[in-house]
């Protein structure tokens, strides 16, 4: 079964290494770091508290980043794993 939880109690660390989990089989994949997951909050607008992850008996599976400014609210990243 999938649960759904946000981002925001999870360490810069423990996200960065599921969203490069769920981005390795992509055509381009992508490399989260720690610094990258700073960067985009200061600069992108990443807002953890809106942000997802999908979670199957806790592996994440899937992750979304939800980026905000002012009133206007975008995905910046979403990811699935290939198993999924």
């Amino acid at each position: 079964m999938i649960e759904f939880v946000d981002a925001l109690h999870y360490s810069l660390e423990e996200l960065s290494g599921w969203m490069t989990h769920c981005f390795e089989d992509y055509v381009i994949p992508a490399n989260f770091t720690p610094q990258l997951l700073s960067f985009l909050i200061r600069v992108d607008g990443v807002d953890l508290a809106n942000s997802i992850l999908a979670l199957e008996e806790d592996k994440v599976v899937g992750s979304l980043l939800v980026c905000r400014r002012g009133n206007r609210i975008r995905i910046g990243a979403m990811a699935v794993a290939k198993a999924y």
